[in-house]
């Protein structure tokens, strides 16, 4: 979830959250090429309850394959969520832009092992 402002495509972000009340709940993502979320210029996102499973190779392995990103958002809460451990998914989690989001909670989240 991201926007155009001025030109599409373009590459400027607002921290004016035009994507507003997000929920990404109970999905099963598997073998996603990168991640599995990125909310920018958003906000009042939930990414809760999902499983993440990235057991196959791919020719590149993103380090944020099957993490979430987040950049220009505000109150995106990532829970109890399960990424299951893979040399395919080098670093599960989340790739937070700090500098342009506030108010991220990310807590009960699992890594598991096969």
């Amino acid at each position: 979830m991201s926007v155009y402002l001025k030109t599409d495509p373009s590459s400027e972000k607002t921290p004016f959250p035009i994507l507003n009340t997000i929920l990404i709940e109970r999905n099963l993502f598997v073998d996603n090429p990168g991640a599995i979320a990125y909310a920018c210029s958003a906000g009042n996102v939930v990414i809760r309850d999902n499983v993440v499973r990235n057991p196959t190779p791919r020719a590149v392995n993103f380090p944020y394959r099957g993490s979430i990103g987040t950049a220009y958002a505000t109150g995106v809460d990532v829970v109890n969520n399960v990424f299951w451990a893979s040399p395919s998914m080098p670093r599960p989690g989340l790739f937070d832009d700090v500098e342009t989001t506030t108010g991220v909670h990310f807590e009960g989240n699992a890594l598991k092992k096969p």
